[in-house]
């Protein structure tokens, strides 16, 4: 198979020289309103085209592009839009925009806004769902449950605020898909800052990547990333809001920020999530004078589930200097403290088991274009981590899920521990741009990440050598290099390279399942060159796009290390390989500006060996472990359609179908009859069909000139998956769900104040994500929020 990747990026790179070049020019100009005011952060875009950019401090803009007849546009907040065709011969031209100072008060253009900003990300030769988190910024939605509405991504929970997630992108799952945070990796940020603890106010766009990610987002993602944006856009601004739900849940986003006349630069971002998490959920009720736990369940409320965090961000700087566009040094201050419910599975219930962690993250960010040369732009990000965990399960008690309980011989609920670890660990970050021409350009990036932990726990007494305190390490590299063609545009191929670099050390458990703990020191090393290509072209109303890649993803440092609770490590990981595939299709049907509605549908393909699984243990007091589970195909199929009309309705579907099935017919190390029992059955644990559909409507001038009242309906389905690889087929299924949510807002006082009911899971379905664990029924919440900027 490689060999046909090699043939597919070969005819890539021989297309790039197939089409004739137009001659280059350049028109720039800056923003104005009727007054003659300058306009910082507006939207400037060739419509029909991918190229666009956004106005400076100044309000200056430029673009290259070819010489052909164009209609430009001109989009700014509170402004309406600007529209003028220009013919761009053989030279370079000067066009002033002044955009009429009267404000409006509908919001037609700032949806128009939104799309022509994520126009550029959507048009790119990736397979990327761009969504703008503007839109939802009046709703209670953390950024997980933004991410759901993509087609081919799960964000899936535990339970309830605060509990354990993971993504599901085209079959890909837990560590195989990356996250970024303004294109930095995530997980340097740790435990206190998670998609499902991240209100949405927080980002301006979210970025999914399915299949090839760009060199210049610098991570080893195995077939898909996510990659987070905050909004540097604004000059001046005030963004708070609090909200107020059911289980007694408690969230306020503060987003405070200043930027004088000459660059200075001061922010602050705050957030905080609240929750007894006292929800319904069926469950056996442990007899505590037998052990029996009968097979019928009984509802019962939740007791011990409280979950609460805090975090600050405050970052400070430069802006638009003759050395830097961007300089800023920051600190990223996060705390959490989550009561433990239950562990892996319902069966077992706690009552004073809980865990805390802190962050404390300083980091610099450093932008710059056109260094030394024009055309030369390059991109810094250093960060330091010097958070801790602690888990804490010191009790002689043993619980129901009644809240009785009885005194017990040996102390922990789960394992006797009140372990403290420290995971310190630093990434750089480095990418440069060059635009050789117009037409090509090369994009280096490095990204290097070193993580160390030190970890004790004064309640282990044992003999033997303990493995919280030995020592784990792990040094890792990616390094890319990618050359980007562009033919006006028709065709954009992007075509990379990529080198991955681990070296790990920690200890290897050699107990075989006894409690003397014993184990031995172990390393591994990795060395690996992928490679991929990427490309689209319009044709018409199409939109074509294919990729292909030989990718490798590093086991994480969960993965090889635990986290010193529920999951165990397991040094001894082989990283995942994957062959990827992607082709894409998306037509736009719109009648005109008023009527725009897009269908789109997409085709993949994986196949990954070493594919690494989360399995359970059939012993509730054992933690999970990490294996490769050999080689894995995946064939899926999505597909997705949206529509609006004007600044009043919108309404969309996406659907997303995938066979993943285990291939490897023996188990490592076995041979001739003894044909595996996974053997053409499906990835456990794992959606394979889901759909999600919303529509919305918003009602103008209900009460005075400026005001709106939006109402939202949204429903998921997911089909009954397994639970686990050895499952009974017929018993050991996640059920099948169908969740509806729907919500209504009223916004005023010329777009700064906001105030919305929500609704979720309307009906009261039972819902479950990971292993069976079960979910919040319905629940209420209301939000206020007022925002200014100028």
């Amino acid at each position: 198979m490689d060999k046909a990747l090699v043939i597919v990026i070969s005819l890539l790179l021989s297309a790039s020289f197939l089409f004739a070049q137009h001659k280059e020019v350049t028109i720039n100009g800056v923003v104005k309103d009727a007054q003659g005011q300058l306009i910082p952060g507006a939207t400037v875009y060739l419509n029909g085209t991918s190229w666009s950019t956004i106005s400076d401090n100044n309000g200056k803009y430029a673009l290259k592009v070819p010489n052909k007849q164009y209609e430009i546009h001109c989009n700014a907040e509170g402004y309406p839009l600007f529209k003028k065709n220009i013919n761009l011969a053989n030279a370079n031209m000067v066009l002033d925009i002044h955009l009429e100072a009267t404000r409006i008060n509908s919001i037609e253009e700032t949806v128009v806004v939104g799309r022509s900003t994520l126009k550029e990300i959507k048009e790119s030769a990736y397979t990327v769902t761009a969504l703008d988190a503007k839109a939802f910024h009046n709703t209670t939605a953390d950024i997980s449950t933004l991410i759901n509405k993509a087609s081919g991504a799960r964000m899936r929970e535990s339970g309830g605020l605060g509990s354990r997630t993971n993504i599901n992108l085209n079959g890909f799952t837990e560590k195989q898909v990356k996250f970024f945070i303004d294109g930095v990796p995530a997980e340097i940020y740790g435990s206190t800052f998670r998609a499902n603890i991240i209100p949405v106010n927080f980002a301006e766009r979210i970025e999914i990547y399915k299949g090839v990610v760009p060199v210049s987002l610098g991570g080893d993602a195995l077939g898909g990333a996510i990659n987070i944006v905050s909004d540097y856009s604004k000059k001046n601004f005030l963004d708070v809001s609090y909200s107020y739900g059911s289980f007694n849940t408690h969230t306020s986003f503060v987003n405070a920020g200043m930027t004088t006349a000459k660059g200075f630069t001061f922010n602050v971002n705050a957030f905080q999530n609240y929750s007894d998490n006292n929800y319904w959920v069926d469950v056996p009720i442990k007899n505590l004078s037998t052990g029996e736990v009968p097979s019928e369940t009984t509802r019962v409320r939740r007791f011990h589930d409280n979950y609460h965090n805090e975090t600050v961000i405050i970052k400070t700087g430069v802006v638009n200097k003759s050395y830097a566009d961007v300089l800023l040094v920051g600190i990223n201050l996060g705390s959490e403290r989550a009561e433990d419910q239950h562990g892996n599975d319902m069966k077992t219930v706690f009552g004073q088991r809980h865990r805390k962690a802190t962050t404390l993250t300083p980091f610099l960010t450093y932008n710059k274009k056109n260094v030394l040369i024009d055309g030369l732009d390059i991109r810094l990000a250093a960060n330091y981590n010097l958070g801790y965990a602690q888990f804490i399960d010191t009790a002689k008690v043993a619980y129901n899920w009644l809240g009785d309980s009885v005194r017990t011989l040996v102390p922990g609920e789960f394992n006797y521990s009140s372990a403290k670890y420290y995971d310190n660990n630093a990434l750089v970050l480095f990418s440069a741009d060059y635009a050789i021409h117009p037409q090509h350009a090369i994009t280096l990036s490095n990204t290097a990440s070193v993580f160390n932990r030190e970890g004790k726990d004064p309640f282990d007494y044992s003999t033997e050598s303990h493995m919280l305190e030995a020592t784990k390490t792990s040094t890792k590299n990616a390094l890319g290099l990618a050359y980007k063609y562009r033919h006006g545009e028709d065709l954009n191929i992007t075509l990379f390279g990529k080198h991955y670099y681990q070296k790990s050390e920690g200890p290897y458990n050699t107990s075989n399942g006894s409690n003397l703990r014993q184990y031995e020191m172990h390393s591994t090393e990795f060395n690996y060159f992928g490679y991929g290509g990427a490309a689209t072209w319009f044709l018409n109303r199409f939109q074509f796009k294919g990729s292909a890649e030989r990718t490798y993803r590093l086991p994480e440092t969960e993965e090889i290390f635990g986290n010193e609770s529920f999951n165990a490590g397991n040094i001894l990981l082989k990283p995942e390989k994957s062959l990827n595939f992607n082709l894409t299709t998306v037509y736009d049907a719109s009648i005109n500006i008023a009527n725009q509605l897009e269908i789109g549908t997409s085709l993949l393909s994986r196949k990954t060996e070493d594919f690494i699984v989360r399995m359970l243990s059939s012993s509730n007091g054992t933690p999970a472990t990490y294996s490769n589970q050999g080689l894995v195909h995946n064939k899926g199929i999505e597909f997705e359609t949206k529509y609006f009309y004007k600044n009043k309705l919108n309404a969309g579907f996406n659907l997303t179908y995938m066979d993943q099935i285990f291939k490897d017919m023996y188990e490592e190390g076995m041979s001739g009859e003894n044909i595996s029992k996974k053997y053409n059955s499906r990835v456990p644990n794992i959606p394979y069909f889901f759909t999600a559909a919303n529509i919305g409507y918003s009602f103008h001038s209900i009460f005075s000139s400026e005001d709106r009242i939006t109402i939202n309906y949204s429903n998921t389905y997911v089909h009954s998956f397994l639970r686990e690889i050895y499952s009974n087929r017929n018993t050991g299924k996640v059920p099948t769900q169908f969740s509806h949510n729907t919500d209504i807002g009223y916004t005023f006082l010329q777009n700064r104040m906001h105030f919305t009911l929500e609704c979720w899971n309307l009906t009261n379905e039972d819902l479950y994500d990971n292993f069976s664990l079960q979910k919040p029924g319905r629940s209420f919440r209301a939000k206020i929020r007022y925002n200014i900027s100028k």
